[in-house]
């Protein structure tokens, strides 16, 4: 697995850049709402951190070069993905807003864009983070604080019957609890006696 740190920045490197860089005139992107392109880098950044990007033969360098190597790739993948994504949300983009433009107005295509175009990236972005995290099962670091973990505990009848009986020879005073699974054996039995007879 790829270190968490060298993961996390190079995501707080992707969004540095988004930030200081992001030009709105001259902007290739798609005017959608920015959230599904944050899901998809998240999903991104989960399928590096599962994944060890570190030759065979870098794995005696010291640890500080193996964080800078992998720092370069998870920044390298990251903006891969990231294009990857944006070219897609462009496709889908244009390919909405030919659809609505031969069924509706252009004017009102192009006031409500930015919804239509979020109603179709914003759930395959959230679909895709799903299959991510499935497939790298890390939604336990996110599930394990919100849920209880209760165990049952099963007893074996026959096991424990004879565990028991076994240490009542040595003098262990357990009797009653072998009479009851005794009673409880036999009425099984009888039960299933019956119900076969029936």
């Amino acid at each position: 697995m790829t270190n968490l740190m060298c993961v996390c920045l190079a995501g707080i490197v992707r969004v540095w850049q988004y930030f200081v860089f992001f030009d709105e005139m001259n902007s290739p992107y798609s005017p959608g709402p920015i959230l599904p392109t944050v899901l998809f880098g998240i999903s991104v950044l989960d399928l590096i951190y599962d994944n060890d990007f570190i030759p065979a033969r870098f794995r005696f360098m010291p640890k500080f070069f193996k964080w800078i190597y992998e720092f370069g790739v998870s920044v390298v993948l990251l903006q891969i993905g990231l294009q990857i994504w944006e070219s897609a949300e462009l496709i889908i983009y244009t390919t909405i807003k030919y659809m609505l433009c031969s069924a509706l107005s252009v004017s009102v295509v192009e006031k409500y864009e930015y919804y239509w175009l979020g109603c179709f990236t914003l759930p395959l972005s959230y679909l895709i983070l799903a299959l991510i995290g499935h497939a790298t099962n890390h939604f336990y670091l996110l599930w394990a604080p919100c849920t209880i973990t209760r165990t049952t505990a099963t007893l074996l009848v026959n096991p424990t019957l004879k565990y028991l009986l076994r240490n009542k020879k040595r003098n262990v005073r357990l009797p009653s609890f072998a009479a009851i699974l005794q009673r409880r054996m036999m009425q099984a039995a009888t039960e299933r006696r019956n119900r076969r007879a029936t």
